[in-house]
């Protein structure tokens, strides 16, 4: 219990609700935080392989036309693997952004 509640009057009501508020926050961050870690996850794998194909491409004058292909071939499809991935990101928060401004009026006296 974050916020110590006792009674069910207006003020235990409203520290139930705070306390409610407080949980789901923490539950949030705790995601945003896996999110995170998810995300890197993700943008580590093609950006080895990227890595490992342009230390390939060091070599490029000593490849048969055909590898030489398929490396540039390999290096188009992670390029475009990496700019998905941002693009799903920029867009999850800017979804995150839209809810956060979705504010709602809370009546707080008596009715």
């Amino acid at each position: 219990m974050l916020v110590p509640v006792t009674g069910q009057d207006v003020i235990g009501r409203l520290g139930r609700s705070f306390e409610g508020m407080l949980a789901r926050l923490t539950r949030s961050k705790h995601d945003q935080r896996r999110l995170v870690q998810d995300a890197g996850h993700e943008l580590r794998t093609p950006l080895t392989s990227l890595r490992t194909n342009i230390s390939v491409l060091h070599r490029v004058t000593e490849l048969p036309p055909q590898e030489r292909d398929d490396l540039l071939r390999d290096l188009a499809q992670e390029a475009r693997e990496l700019t998905h991935l941002v693009d799903e990101l920029v867009q999850l928060a800017v979804d995150e952004r839209e809810d956060a401004d979705s504010a709602q009026w809370v009546r707080l006296e008596r009715p």
